[in-house]
């Protein structure tokens, strides 16, 4: 099976930014109007699609932050707070060596040894 590869923030804007340049060049070709109108409209929607772009850009920004941070702090308790348990089966205080005997059974003899 192929693994499926997401697809950074940077291939994302590069496609947005690559689709609006295609979206001018068919305007510009298509416009009605004449070139200083047309190049007008371009530069107004360019702008339009900057802002779009940076406001896109800063709320997920805002968010990852803001969801990066909730994690650290919820984390943060539990390494203070955590114990360490010890397996009885390698804790020599637990148990004594016959006990330990006794739960890990005799060692079988491995062949060719």
């Amino acid at each position: 099976m192929k693994n499926k590869q997401k697809s950074s923030g940077g291939k994302v804007v590069a496609g947005l930014l690559a689709g609006a340049a295609a979206g001018v060049v068919a305007g510009m070709m298509l416009a009605p109007d004449k070139g200083t109108v047309t190049r007008k409209k371009v530069s107004e929607q360019a702008s339009k699609l900057g802002d779009q772009v940076n406001k896109g850009y800063a709320s997920t920004k805002d968010k990852v932050s803001d969801w990066t941070n909730k994690m650290k702090s919820s984390n943060s308790g539990s390494q203070a707070e955590g114990k360490t348990h010890k397996s009885p089966y390698t804790d020599s205080k637990k148990w004594d060596d016959q006990e330990n005997k006794n739960m890990t059974g005799t060692a079988r003899n491995t062949p060719g040894v």
